[in-house]
């Protein structure tokens, strides 16, 4: 299969197209799929537990039930899964592809929690206020250099 216009997106399709036998294709889909969903739902279970744990028991009731606190969960992941519905049709319309695309978004994260990490191993004593900035200050200047 030859493309006319090269894309990141499409090397490894490609390569499935190329290599697999073609009785293998559903074998293959049905296993790229249960890891995609698998993914998916670790990180809706990981967001919601996050926010149920970190904001709304912290800031919002600090009296919270386990009850309360999965319930809360359910629904942040319900909302976040919602959300991804809407959301995804819309990379169809990257620029530079969708690893490029994911590239950039790690690369707001990634940097300043690697910072964080090592000067958590590294130094002795650091305020929380010092990690905060670190994240907010990589977010604005990554964002002017891309």
């Amino acid at each position: 299969m030859l493309f006319t216009q090269f894309s990141a997106d499409l090397a490894y399709p490609t390569l499935v197209a190329n290599v697999l036998p073609s009785y293998l294709n559903g074998f293959f889909l049905a296993v790229l799929l249960g890891a995609v969903l698998s993914s998916f739902n670790s990180l809706l279970n990981s967001a919601s537990t996050m926010f149920a744990f970190d904001i709304y028991k912290t800031s919002i009731n600090k009296n919270a039930t386990d009850q309360e606190m999965i319930r809360i969960s359910k629904w942040v992941g319900t909302l976040i899964a919602l959300a991804t519905f809407f959301i995804s049709p819309m990379l169809l319309n990257a620029p530079n592809g969708l690893c490029d695309l994911i590239r950039k978004f790690t690369g707001f994260f990634n940097i300043p929690i690697i910072t964080i990490v090592l000067m958590g191993v590294l130094a002795k004593k650091i305020p929380a206020i010092a990690a905060k900035s670190v994240v907010i200050f990589h977010v604005f200047a990554y964002y002017l250099m891309v």
